[in-house]
């Protein structure tokens, strides 16, 4: 666990490292799923909001209990990395001077307060994160496909 020293900076810093650490598992799972779906050199540069949602249309297809584990895990790391946009793509400024220290770029969306225990509570999450999409990665994902072929032979 990384601990909330107060430094804003530096917590942006590690959301951006651990953001990318997460999106580099999804692109994994992509890797292994491709036996069902391929997963092509175009897609790589996709925004990963798409890449969740195309590995999550692969799972949807699939009966298996890790397939229903991981669409889960997708969805959290889906609404981690909006959490992660609204943070590193708006404007924080100092909370000494600021009360309501983060702006928005996008339209329509009320200005708020931003901290560092925020920022290092979504650090933490998304190592969490790492590790339980992840986790199913090492064995249960081949297990559950070398399950589907057998099936289907």
């Amino acid at each position: 666990m990384i601990e909330d020293d107060g430094d804003i900076t530096r917590g942006i810093g590690l959301v951006t490292i651990y953001s990318a650490y997460l999106e580099g598992r999804i692109d994994d799972l992509l890797y292994q799923l491709s036996e069902l779906e391929e997963y092509i050199e175009d897609e790589r540069k996709w925004p990963i909001s798409r890449k969740i949602k195309k590995a999550q249309n692969i799972l949807k297809g699939v009966k298996h209990e890790v397939a229903d584990e991981l669409s889960i895990i997708l969805t959290q790391c889906k609404d981690h990395f909006e959490w992660r946009n609204e943070l590193v793509h708006g404007r924080i400024y100092s909370p000494e001077y600021h009360q309501e220290n983060l702006k928005s770029g996008r339209p329509n969306v009320p200005d708020r307060k931003a901290d560092s225990a925020e920022i290092y509570i979504l650090v933490n999450n998304l190592d969490v994160l790492n590790t339980n999409i992840y986790r199913p990665q090492i064995f249960a994902v081949s297990r559950m496909l070398s399950e589907i072929n057998g099936k289907n032979e």
